[in-house]
């Protein structure tokens, strides 16, 4: 394949994705791309623990795969982005009720992973990925 093809082929892959799905899929791929790098500088600073990695080998990359699956519109990374979506939702509920005090940031945790959630499962959005 030219240059000039690979150029056409990614503008369509790009010209097809929902500028939400863009969005959540620049979003993961830039928190892989902080995993990989906390990761990295872990390792490399001398503390090698388990934690920097599975940041580098495992979590980072993983991350750094959703997004471009979301990107392709495959029916798996809409799975996997509404089962995290869920995790945080949870996550973010269970923090509001057990943490006293100020609830600003769970509910606005909250409100924004519902947001993201209920576009996620439009069916114009869910659409475009069973046709991907």
């Amino acid at each position: 394949m030219t240059n000039e093809q690979d150029e056409q082929r990614l503008r369509e892959l790009f010209r097809r994705a929902p500028a939400g799905v863009l969005a959540l899929a620049a979003l993961l791929g830039v928190i892989g791309g902080g995993l990989v790098g906390g990761g990295t500088y872990v390792l490399l600073s001398g503390g090698a623990g388990l934690a920097g990695w599975a940041s580098v080998l495992l979590l980072g990359p993983l991350t750094l795969y959703v997004a471009l699956s979301l990107v392709r519109l495959t029916r798996w990374a809409w799975l996997s982005a509404v089962v995290l979506l869920l995790l945080l939702l949870a996550s973010s509920v269970l923090r509001a009720l057990v943490v006293g005090g100020a609830l600003l940031s769970p509910l606005a945790e909250v409100a924004g992973e519902v947001l993201v959630l209920l576009y996620l499962l439009r069916p114009r959005i869910r659409g475009a990925f069973a046709s991907g």
